[in-house]
């Protein structure tokens, strides 16, 4: 057994507890204006895509399906970015590197994403199949974190960390349809500006630079360490 912080269950509820009565009252606004005109989902043309390019939920669009109580919205940014970039209302803040997965071992990740080899056919760093627990509980903290009877909206810089996530999800046995690469909120990529950039942005969450991320974590879950072959 091995002792270690878990950051990413940490972050969620510092995220969740955190008061700011202003942004409290701008989304109950928020919820009230999306309630009297609320939109069908739009359906994925390719189920399983994690690719930004194939969800028809991108950045400039995105604001037409915030607020929804079939949904969950997850922020994959650094906190960092997180609160110093802005963000979009209702989205919770789960950093992917270093707290979901790392391309190499990192005790406070949940996987590793490697170079795997099925067949003929490669599977390449951050794609379904190459995420590699570390822990036993990996899988079980992920499931009890991301809700499987809810659309599952992702956005992160520039849309890559998402599409990695998804690609987790789908490994996990998650439905790829109701998994939405939202794209990016920070860099604007393949024609597509970035959320924070977007001038038609409704829901954009101011920076908030007095927000100090430098937190030291106290308290910790047991883990057991996945042994090596």
């Amino acid at each position: 057994m091995k002792k270690i912080a878990v950051l990413v269950i940490s972050i969620i509820l510092l995220i969740a507890c955190t008061k700011d009565p202003i942004r409290e009252e701008e989304s109950l606004n928020h919820n009230s204006e999306i309630a009297e005109k609320e939109l069908e989902l739009p359906v994925k043309s390719n189920p399983n895509s994690v690719l930004m390019s194939a969800s028809p939920i991108t950045p400039i669009n995105i604001d037409n399906y915030l607020f929804r109580d079939d949904c969950v919205y997850i922020d994959l940014r650094d906190p960092n970015q997180f609160y110093l970039e802005g963000s979009i209302a209702g989205f919770i803040n789960i950093p992917f590197y270093g707290y979901i997965a790392n391309f190499n071992f990192d005790e406070n990740a949940l996987y590793t994403m490697t170079k795997n080899v099925e067949g003929d056919e490669q599977i390449l760093l951050g794609s379904v199949g190459s995420f590699v627990a570390n822990y036993l509980e990996s899988d079980l903290l992920i499931k009890d974190i991301v809700p499987r009877d809810k659309k599952i909206i992702v956005i992160s810089t520039a849309g890559v960390e998402a599409s990695y996530f998804i690609s987790l999800l789908i490994q996990l046995g998650y439905d790829g349809s109701n998994l939405y690469n939202a794209g990016s909120f920070s860099n604007g990529i393949s024609g597509v500006p970035a959320y924070r950039l977007y001038e038609g942005a409704k829901y954009l969450v101011k920076p908030n630079p007095l927000y100090d991320t430098n937190i030291k974590y106290t308290w910790s879950i047991d883990f057991t360490r996945v042994e090596e072959d």
